[in-house]
This record gives C-alpha cells, structure tokens and sequence, in this order.
C-alpha cells in the first residue's frame, strides 16, 4: 500500500514554512498539556499545539498513557497530527502513530478538497497494510481516536460562540474498527470549577452517541478545553494550569 507518513509531514511542512518570502506568520490557537487520571490514579499526559496559518488549521499532540496488563504496568505513547480547513475546519488530512510493545501501528484518514469518499488506512511500520475508501458524511466531522484527548479541545473549540440546546456532530472513531456516527451535544449551561488556583465560570456540555456519555468543561474566553470526565470509566482528563505568580513582598515603609 501507498505509505502516508511521508504526505503528513510534507502537508505539515507546507503549513508550517508556507511560501517562500510570504509574510504570513502563525497564529497560535491553543497549546498546553492534559493531565490523565482513571479513578484518581494518575495514567498519563498529552502535550498540544494548536496553530493556524493562511487557510489552515494544524494540530499536533503527544501523549503517554499506561495501562495495567499481564506483565504489569505498561506505557502507550501515541502521537498525532490534524489538519484542516480554516473556514469550516473541515477534515483534510488525520494520522496517529501508536507504539506498545515495540510495534508501531500507523492509522489516519485523508479527505481530497471536493471529495465525496475519505480514504481510511491502517499500516504497521514493521510491514502491512491496508487502504479503503468510504462515503465521506454530510459537513464537517471530527476524529476521536483512543488516548488521545486533545481531539475533544478540537470540537470544543468550535463550539465556542455558538447557541444552542442541543446540536449534531458527525464523529469518525478511528479503530479497529473505523466508524462514522452521529452524536448530540448538549448545552448543560455554566458551572463553576476550580482550575489550577481559581475559580472558573466555564461552559458544561455532554457529548453523547447514546450509549457513551462524555461532559466537558470549556473556557469562557475562547472555549478551551480545561476538563474531561467520562463517569462510567472514572476518567478524568484536566488541563494543566499555569503555575500561580508569586506576589513580590511589600518593601517596608520607611522608618516603620
């Protein structure tokens, strides 16, 4: 099969150096890094980048999540790359690479401009692999992939400014096996939380396909993602606060 790696980097490169002399800077969107607890045991960590540039939005994410197995405590490390529309963040190109064990498995997704049909692959760096194309869904969708979290700060940041009770998102959960869905997401109104050393009036919405439930809890100024629960799972996901700024002591008055 045709190796994809190679076009992601090549997209990645176009948007990060653009044209030659083009004054045309990056605009940071969003970066941090997500802290990953299950049950209050503390699993892993994602890093983020978020930029857009002319007509495009990049996203790339590292993350390392461990898991309990026959051979004790052992790390998934996952890296991915998105890139997408500016206009509508619409899906243009999506890949991870996740590696347990020693093996790396190479998943993603590519939607050509104008394109009716994705083209979906999987692929082993070791050797294999597999392409197929499907029907692409009716406007814009969203890829959700396992442990890897910042592609929930991706639709919440495209929630932000909008109005409603509740609205439908087209999700792609990439496998085994690969799906297109529709979910809901609810507006469940404002709550205030306690992120890092303050308070935060942050927007509450439910995510939901019917059978798996997520609730998010978004920034005011820009709709960032800052936490993720799953309930049934007892996963929670929170962003990483900026460390508080220590306040300079009061020189003494004089002559006190």
């Amino acid at each position: 099969m045709r190796h994809f790696r190679p076009l992601f980097m090549g997209l990645a490169a176009l948007l990060l150096a653009g044209p030659a002399g083009a004054q045309n800077p990056l605009e940071s969107i969003d970066q941090g890094n997500y802290l990953v607890s299950l049950s209050g045991r503390s699993i892993g960590a994602e890093n983020f980048t978020i930029v857009a540039r002319s007509d495009s939005v990049n996203c790339m994410a590292h993350s390392f999540v461990t898991k309990r197995t026959d051979r004790g405590e052992e790390t998934i490390e996952k890296t991915m790359g998105w890139l997408a529309n500016r206009g509508d963040w619409s899906l243009r190109y999506y890949q991870s690479d996740e590696t347990y064990r020693g093996e790396t498995v190479v998943r993603g997704v590519l939607q050509l401009e104008g394109d009716t049909a994705l083209t979906v692959f999987v692929e082993n760096k070791s050797g294999g692999g597999t392409a197929y194309r499907r029907a692409a869904p009716p406007g814009r969708f969203f890829v959700l992939d396992s442990g890897l979290y910042t592609l929930f700060d991706l639709i919440c940041l495209s929630l932000h400014g909008k109005t409603f009770v509740t609205r439908p998102l087209n999700l792609m959960s990439i496998g085994p096996p690969d799906s297109l869905f529709e979910a809901e997401v609810k507006d469940l109104g404002h709550e205030t939380i306690r992120w890092g050393a303050r308070p935060v009036q942050a927007r509450k919405v439910q995510i939901s396909d019917g059978s798996i439930t997520f609730v998010a809890w978004m920034s005011p100024d820009r709709g960032r993602l800052l936490r993720l629960t799953h309930e049934a799972s007892g996963l929670r996901v929170e962003r990483e606060a900026p460390p508080v700024k220590r306040r300079s002591p009061t020189p003494p008055k004089p002559g006190g």
